[in-house]
């Protein structure tokens, strides 16, 4: 009934043959066009590894696969894609960090770490609102004391930026330390907090606290250090019947100034069986505390306080500055026998004649004599010294191709090669 309203529409025959036409002409065009040229660019090529490469793409993969042993097998893709280690690198990746405790001290700009701080939820209201302050009239030297205030809140904590062992905090004793390790004294420390625009150091009277608490700690260590050392030589070298036994020492002086002015010296003995000091002697020529009492009256206080003080005193030394090393040579050779069960029976020294020839007779009870052995150093010094010597007082005698500095170094580098050698050909 319907197809009345709606006649079925017939395209006229000739709409099928032009359709036709139309795509059998498209063709051909395109048939005739010429190919499409290359561009210049060229991708470029991923490198995949070659026979020289230490490890390839697919080794890499490899390595990188997943292991699914011991997984059910209706396990999801999440449980294929975990490493089947990662719990426990994890657990241990926790523990390696509870273990590695940050210690020492270190230079901290104040502006970094109150910036950090702020950062911070307080403890109480975990609100970041923190603040970080410093209390300057509860500093102690060079340790700080700092007080982080939450402004939300109200809540506080106060702490000291150096750690507090007994009486003294470690920062102003590690401080002093250092500063009389390097050759400093107080001064310098503080001109060295004022450049870093850091606290003061410790005031005077706790200054010197520690410096007393330092030097008893350094007594106590050299002493300890040296018996050890004669308890090695005991033990490369046999003994007497009594338990004495000879080694070698090589003495040498040093002191506080160059020249001949110098107030304060050290003389030190080293063993040539191992190398360590077995051996050491301060010597001085003033006393700070002699100085302050130095013009009081002679009154009965003062002399009882004289007599008191001589046990202590720091100036145990009178004469010239060259004379220490001499003086103190003597006083470790007379006391090397009580102290150490050791007789240095052979002396090497620089070529300064005084220092031996008052050691030489000190074991003539035991009916042995101090052998005095050269340096080869000073020996070949020696001999440069007065070849330039000789230069100077004899016109002519330089210029080139004559004894020239260079020259003359070299014949004092082969003078000491001599030396050497004669000594290893006349070793048994």
């Amino acid at each position: 009934m319907w197809r009345h309203y709606f006649p079925t529409y017939h395209p006229p025959f000739w709409s099928y043959s032009f359709t036709l036409f139309l795509l059998r002409f498209c063709l051909i065009i395109y048939l005739s066009m010429p190919p499409k040229a290359r561009s210049g660019y060229t991708k470029k090529r991923k490198y995949r590894g070659n026979q020289y490469s230490t490890e390839s793409k697919r080794s890499k993969k490899e390595k990188t696969s997943v292991s699914t042993k011991g997984l059910g097998k209706e396990c999801s893709a999440s449980a294929r894609k975990i490493p089947a280690g990662l719990t426990t690198a994890s657990s241990e990746g926790i523990k390696e960090c509870k273990e590695s405790i940050i210690s020492g001290f270190r230079f901290v700009d104040m502006r970094i770490l109150s910036s950090v701080m702020e950062c911070m939820p307080c403890k109480e209201c975990f609100v970041c609102d923190l603040i970080l302050q410093e209390q300057a009239m509860k500093r102690k030297g060079c340790a700080s004391n700092l007080r982080l205030l939450c402004c939300s809140c109200g809540w506080f904590m106060e702490f000291f930026t150096s750690a507090q062992i007994g009486r003294f905090f470690e920062v102003n004793r590690r401080f002093v330390y250092a500063s009389r390790s390097v050759g400093c004294g107080r001064a310098a420390g503080k001109r060295f907090c004022g450049l870093m625009n850091m606290p003061p150091p410790p005031r005077p009277t706790p200054y010197a606290r520690h410096n007393k608490e330092i030097l008893r700690a350094v007594k106590k260590i050299s002493l300890e250090t040296m018996r050890d050392t004669a308890r090695e030589i005991h033990d490369i070298k046999p003994g007497s019947d009594e338990g004495i036994a000879r080694c070698g020492v090589s003495v040498d002086g040093t002191w506080q100034r160059r020249g001949f002015s110098s107030l304060n010296g050290c003389v030190s003995a080293i063993s040539m069986d191992t190398g360590k000091v077995v051996d050491v002697e301060p010597l001085s020529k003033v006393c700070i505390k002699c100085r302050e009492h130095e013009n009081d009256p002679d009154t009965p206080e003062t002399t009882a306080w004289r007599a008191d003080h001589r046990a202590s005193c720091k100036a145990n030394f009178k004469g010239s500055a060259p004379a220490m090393e001499p003086e103190g040579a003597l006083r470790m050779f007379q006391r090397s026998v009580d102290l150490h069960k050791l007789q240095y029976d052979e002396y090497y020294g620089d070529g300064d004649s005084k220092s031996y020839s008052l050691v030489k007779d000190v074991y003539q009870v035991y009916d042995i004599e101090v052998q005095k052995k050269e340096c080869v150093g000073h020996v070949q010094k020696r001999l440069g010294t007065a070849l330039r010597k000789l230069k100077k007082e004899k016109k002519g005698m330089g210029g080139k191709g004559r004894l020239t500095d260079a020259m003359i170094d070299r014949l004092q580098n082969y003078y000491g090669i001599a030396i050497q050698a004669t000594q290893v050909i006349l070793l048994p």
